[in-house]
């Protein structure tokens, strides 16, 4: 429901990444994908807990799938990104994965990705 929502306003204009915008329009996961030099790459799957009684975001859980070798850089960099963060990390949490340079997949890239 979600996705169809902001697929019905558009792409915003930040993006598909996890913004604190994107993501109060309802979107509860993300998934974002990494292509390192060495061929390998990998897919940050990020989904975003709410809290109930407020219905604000209150964290986002990153998962890591790898598939190939990455650079010892980055495997550090996917060691401090994978887990749970508060919402009020979430600037350090953007940092860190602006370094890998991801590319956000739409909300039906997502989709695919996950429920595949």
């Amino acid at each position: 429901m979600a996705a169809q929502r902001i697929l019905e306003q558009g792409e915003p204009s930040g993006g598909w990444e996890p913004t604190q915008e994107v993501i109060r329009q309802g979107r509860g996961e993300f998934v974002g994908l990494h292509e390192s030099p060495s061929g390998g790459h990998v897919h940050l799957v990020c989904e975003v807990y709410w809290d109930v009684k407020s219905r604000k975001p209150r964290s986002i859980e990153v998962m890591i799938d790898k598939e190939g070798n990455q650079s010892a850089n980055t495997e550090k960099l996917l060691e401090e990104i994978e887990g749970m963060w508060h919402l009020e990390d979430f600037d350090t949490l953007a940092a860190l994965i602006k370094i890998l340079e991801i590319h956000w997949l739409s909300p039906t890239e997502t989709f695919e990705y996950i429920y595949r």
